[in-house]
């Protein structure tokens, strides 16, 4: 895992909901062919109903957040699978 995010920051009240939903999805994404996928619109739409985030620009700032904080591991994930060049 990235060393950021290893270290837990101390986050704003405001985004430990967001925190905490990235580590609930995780085992959301898709997976084949040796790769791993984004988390899932679905999913996150999912856990946003069920813990009543509703309004349109709510869920929209969450996605967005999720979708950022979802590229980073992936990121992170792409390099961790790369071959190693001899």
């Amino acid at each position: 895992m990235p060393a950021a995010l290893v270290r837990q920051p101390d986050l704003p009240d405001r985004l430990a909901f967001v925190w905490g939903a990235f580590h609930d999805l995780r085992d959301e994404r898709p997976l084949g062919f040796g790769a791993v996928g984004a988390i899932p619109w679905s999913a996150m739409d999912r856990y946003a109903r069920r813990s009543g985030l509703a309004d349109h620009d709510e869920f929209a700032r969450f996605a967005s957040l999720l979708r950022a904080m979802d590229a980073v591991w992936l990121a992170w994930m792409r390099e961790k699978m790369k071959p190693v060049q001899q």
